[in-house]
């Protein structure tokens, strides 16, 4: 079960890592940041380093929670359930419900493709991976 946990900080430390990236202006794994702001936003409209920078925090800060970071303790023990019940929400809900909770416009279709194969799917994976953390 600690090896489904670690998975699940790794995924989530890369999650942040490029976030961080996209933050500094890299438009990876894109050619432009149009490109990107498409696939990962929906729309034409990259957002600004505040938010990718905020983004990468909170993806590394619940990283660091999966693998371990702050003991086994009550108050820990509940951001793991809390970050497994983030990810489930957003698997389930999916991109354009969270759109509309950001105040963004409408999806672009990319966005809704690959949100489908790709953003919900690896969030409901990093879900159980934190409930995993969360339970043990």
């Amino acid at each position: 079960m600690k090896f489904v946990a670690l998975l699940g900080a790794a995924g989530l430390a890369g999650i942040g890592a490029v976030h961080a990236a996209w933050g500094l202006g890299s438009s990876w794994p894109m050619r432009t940041r149009e490109e990107l702001a498409d696939a990962v936003v929906g729309n034409d409209e990259t957002p600004g380093p505040e938010a990718c920078f905020v983004m990468a925090g909170v993806a590394i800060s619940a990283a660091a929670l999966l693998a371990g970071a702050g003991g086994q303790g009550r108050g820990p023990r509940t951001a793991r359930w809390m970050i497994a019940a983030g990810l489930a929400a957003r698997g389930v809900l999916g991109g354009r419900a969270a759109t509309r909770v950001l105040g963004l416009p409408d999806p672009s279709e990319r966005f809704v493709r690959l949100d489908t194969i790709v953003y919900r799917p690896l969030c409901l994976t990093l879900a159980a991976a934190s409930a995993t953390a969360a339970a043990n």
